[in-house]
């Protein structure tokens, strides 16, 4: 119930008052004075933390700026900066291999040794495995002519990339392209299971993010104001990792995150200059939430109302299901 008299207090107070309903309509229409307070109960899909989807929308629509909207969802927050790189776990590797599709250029890398090496195009290869070997060893493979072939035996864990290029994952539920680095890791020193890891940029971490939690065909200011949301979670994460492998995930129990395969240009150019709007001329693209400080030095980032650790967060557009209204 809160979240919905949060939104509609939100969108009362920036964009106006409660419009009666059109004539014609099917259900008869109440006039609402300016100044009321409306409270409906019920909510939709999401953990009602920060940020609602729909709410900026609105806002956007009223030519408010993306700075004007997050400083209503998260008060008392100064501007920070956040770069970098971010680990993320791919969840739906869940098999304890990394398999991905060969291409030119591909690079597969043995921590342990501290060597690389470019895979070779001259071998009928199709994918690319790190997998569990003998004695918990990583062995690389390639599948060729349907059968799949030792190539080295690794001295620790192991990581491809292709450079810039993306390099596309297969996973039991199918394949989705990454930027950056994917390692395959031991969760702990112990374990004898693996997971896939996806090492990059935080702005191209961003890129598969945003348009996974906003459509990214919406008013830019909506879409900027997600982009600091999302930056602003993502840099508290990485400074309280989920894990010693990794530091954030990629569903909805973090932000959903698609990577490569979800970039979309709209939302390219909101996650770039766009989320610096309302900075001074001087400040990087990279503009984040922070607590506000009365001291030099860098800020945690913080819910809105909260002294403690939860950062901020923004509410997804959707319909809610059984799971999500009992687990949120």
């Amino acid at each position: 119930m809160r979240r919905s008299l949060i939104v509609l207090s939100f969108v009362t107070s920036l964009v106006g008052p409660v419009a009666a309903p059109v004539a014609g309509a099917a259900t008869p229409g109440v006039t609402v004075p300016p100044d009321a307070w409306v409270t409906i109960a019920g909510h939709g899909f999401g953990h009602g933390h920060g940020l609602s989807q729909y709410g900026a929308e609105g806002a956007a629509r009223k030519g408010l700026t993306a700075q004007r909207i997050v400083d209503f969802y998260y008060p008392g927050t100064g501007h920070g900066q956040a770069d970098g790189k971010v680990k993320v776990k791919i969840t739906a590797d869940d098999d304890n291999n990394t398999v991905v599709m060969a291409r030119s250029g591909l690079v597969a890398r043995d921590y342990g040794a501290g060597t690389s090496w470019t895979l070779p195009t001259n071998l009928g290869a199709t994918r690319w495995r790190f997998s569990v070997a003998a004695g918990n060893a990583t062995a690389l493979t390639y599948l060729a002519s349907g059968a799949w072939h030792r190539w080295k035996t690794l001295k620790g864990d192991g990581a491809f990339t292709a450079g810039s290029q993306p390099v596309t994952v297969v996973t039991p539920d199918g394949q989705v392209a990454y930027r950056g680095t994917l390692q395959s890791r031991r969760p702990s020193s112990a374990s004898t299971s693996r997971i896939t890891v996806n090492v990059l940029s935080l702005e191209n971490y961003l890129r598969g993010v945003v348009p996974r939690e906003i459509p990214a065909s919406w008013s830019p200011a909506a879409v900027r104001s997600q982009a600091i949301a999302a930056r602003t979670y993502a840099a508290y994460e990485r400074a309280h990792p989920a894990s010693p492998v990794y530091q954030i995930c990629d569903t909805a129990s973090c932000q959903v995150y698609g990577g490569y395969s979800a970039e979309h240009p709209d939302s390219d150019a909101a996650i770039r200059p766009a989320t610096a709007v309302g900075t001074p001329p001087a400040a990087s693209p990279t503009w984040s939430l922070s607590r506000t400080r009365t001291t030099a030095g860098p800020a945690t980032p913080t819910t809105p109302g909260r002294s403690g650790s939860t950062p901020p967060r923004s509410r997804r557009p959707g319909r809610p299901s059984a799971t999500s209204r009992a687990s949120r």
